[in-house]
């Protein structure tokens, strides 16, 4: 595994992508076309640097959690209110953590599930699936993480996080 500790330089780059995202998604917005996807990069960064995790460049998963040695899969909607989450049936990962971009205060909430692959297998995907199911058949599992995870639970952000000041609430 090769990572990537997320430096000035890094979070910089990061920042200036963010905007350029949010501007490309108004000018979209004035010709009436659909908005372009939360780009994973972004919300992977933005995970890193809040917690302090490396980005991966080269093997399983999207960070590394260098203190207790665990790999974070970032998950993310640019949605607030909806989400269809795809997976690799093949990626493997210690944690799922799961950033809601909020576009009317410009936040993400950020969600640790605090899940592995395996601790999600019995979450349906279809009316007669589950996720192991497709995983096993090598398939791409797709379901709302919001609506399987955050909502059925009652889940609140376990951090909330503007790009712009900098600032993390709890």
């Amino acid at each position: 595994m090769k990572t990537r500790r997320i430096d000035e330089d890094y979070w910089e780059t990061t920042k200036k992508a963010y905007l350029a995202w949010v501007k490309l998604n108004d000018a979209l917005n004035k010709i009436k076309s659909r908005k372009a996807n939360f780009p994973s990069g972004i919300s992977e960064a933005v995970v890193g640097y809040v917690y302090d995790y490396e980005i991966i460049e080269k093997g399983a998963g999207d960070l590394y959690d260098p203190t207790n040695d665990r790999i974070i899969e970032v998950k993310a909607s640019a949605n607030y209110n909806r989400d269809l989450t795809s997976f690799s049936p093949s990626e493997f990962y210690d944690d799922l953590i799961f950033v809601r971009y909020n576009q009317d205060n410009m936040t993400f909430d950020i969600y640790d599930l605090k899940r592995s692959r395996d601790a999600i297998d019995d979450i349906p995907v279809s009316t007669t699936e589950t996720y192991k199911d497709h995983r096993s058949q090598g398939r791409r599992p797709r379901f709302s993480i919001i609506d399987q995870i955050i909502e059925k639970e009652n889940l609140k952000p376990d951090k909330i996080f503007s790009i712009d000041t900098g600032s993390i609430d709890l």
